[in-house]
């Protein structure tokens, strides 16, 4: 039995431990000291991601685990991969972690619609697009009509529409410049009457797409655009979309039921947002969580993965490994220290006897705060404590803060002036 036992050191505090397997996270071996807030600082759960309160944290934590490999995307494509990902069942072992099966209907049917918007917008421009297309294509995914059959349709209606956009937007700077000299010379009223009334309404024809639409339409257009901050590229592809999958649609119900979307995809802080309406509509509706809570949480915790208000002190993933290592080497030293008859770490609780003769709990708190990143107990069934670390020490490194935590715990009956949580809890008893 021994021969199987490896010795290895801890990736966190660098201490050698007695090993059988790679505990749950591949490479990555910790003690039992370090592995609670070690895995808790990889996979910190929020109170809420995008004022999306996070009811149930331990499946937003599994959440956070399935989507760790992937990086905020940087293009459509990358758009594409993740969100095929989040609308495809994950593992078989699903079940394992509590995790609601995917239902059958969902997965090829969003994946599939999800690969088609890209297969037919992008295959001009992108192998992988063009790949798609045509398999969805000989699968019958898709109609055989002009817009999946020819190659350059998109591009074409694209440049054609730039041009005509281009027009308009011209037209609109040179009537906001005229406006600003009015205002300057004391005309603000007039200036005021002095819109795209003034531009000669025209119907424009796209004749190899089928498609027309007025000065009117453009002008509506626009306005949205602009009253949403939405990109002009992202106008394009509607135009697109109204020429194609919403013919014949009104631009009225159209633009309607993408506002409903598009300015909340807008208003993300996303490094970037997709141009394609069919992207931005799904990734809408899994943060809403219209397709379910496990696709939402999939969805919310892709987002909070890409947060870059992360800290070395706090997060084992961009530590400073010297300072980190140090850190938690303080706090097993301490606790050794005490000895085992006032401190046990126990299945990712540190357990502390305090000189009053009370015995404390300390573990990861669920939702955290710059003050307080942990949850104190009175044990074994009793309430919890809050306790904060003062303000000018929030920058110290995470397991200096629990040494301090600890070393108060211990010498309980002393900090009653100092923590004054402590002194209520102890004049209870």
């Amino acid at each position: 039995m021994s021969e199987g036992i490896l010795k290895r050191n801890c990736a966190s505090c660098d201490t050698q431990i007695s090993v059988l397997d790679l505990c749950e996270e591949p490479d990555l071996i910790l003690c039992e000291l370090c592995k609670p807030w070690v895995l808790d600082s990889i996979y910190k759960v929020p109170h809420s991601v995008l004022g999306i309160e996070i009811k149930d944290p331990d499946m937003f934590r599994f959440a956070l685990k399935l989507i760790s490999d992937f990086s905020e995307p940087e293009n459509e494509h990358d758009w594409l991969v993740l969100l095929c990902n989040i609308f495809s069942p994950k593992s078989p072992d699903l079940d394992d972690h509590h995790w609601p099966k995917y239902t059958e209907w969902l997965e090829p049917k969003q994946v599939t619609w999800i690969k088609k918007d890209y297969g037919n917008r992008w295959k001009i421009y992108d192998e992988d697009a063009r790949s798609i297309n045509d398999a969805l294509a000989d699968e019958d995914y898709i109609d055989t009509d002009s817009w999946s059959e020819d190659l350059t349709l998109h591009f074409d209606f694209m440049l054609d529409m730039q041009g005509i956009m281009t027009y308009y937007l011209d037209k609109r700077k040179e009537i906001e410049e005229q406006q600003e000299k009015l205002r300057d010379s004391g005309w603000g009223d007039y200036a005021k009457n002095l819109t795209w009334s003034n531009i000669k309404p025209k119907v424009h024809k796209i004749s190899y797409a089928n498609f027309s639409f007025t000065t009117e339409d453009m002008t509506k257009v626009l306005d949205w655009a602009d009253e949403h901050s939405i990109s002009y590229d992202f106008v394009l592809q509607l135009f697109f979309d109204w020429a194609s999958i919403e013919a014949g649609r009104e631009l009225d119900s159209l633009l309607y039921e993408t506002g409903l979307y598009g300015p909340a995809i807008f208003a993300a802080s996303l490094k970037y947002k997709p141009r394609s309406p069919e992207f931005c509509r799904k990734i809408y509706c899994l943060i809403k969580g219209y397709n379910g809570q496990n696709l939402q949480y999939l969805m919310l915790a892709a987002i909070q993965s890409w947060d870059k208000d992360i800290k070395p002190s706090h997060n084992f993933l961009v530590r400073k490994e010297n300072i980190w290592t140090r850190s938690f080497q303080l706090l097993k030293g301490i606790i050794e220290s005490l000895g085992r008859p006032r401190a046990i770490i126990d299945y990712g609780l540190i357990k502390i006897k305090g000189d009053s003769g009370r015995w404390y709990g300390l573990k990861p708190a669920v939702f955290k705060t710059d003050r307080q990143w942990w949850e104190v107990s009175i044990l074994p069934k009793g309430p919890l404590i809050c306790i904060d670390i003062q303000k000018q020490h929030i920058k110290m490194p995470i397991g200096d803060q629990l040494a301090s935590i600890v070393l108060t715990l211990a010498n309980d009956s002393m900090m009653d002036n100092e923590v004054h949580t402590l002194a209520v809890h102890r004049s209870e008893d």
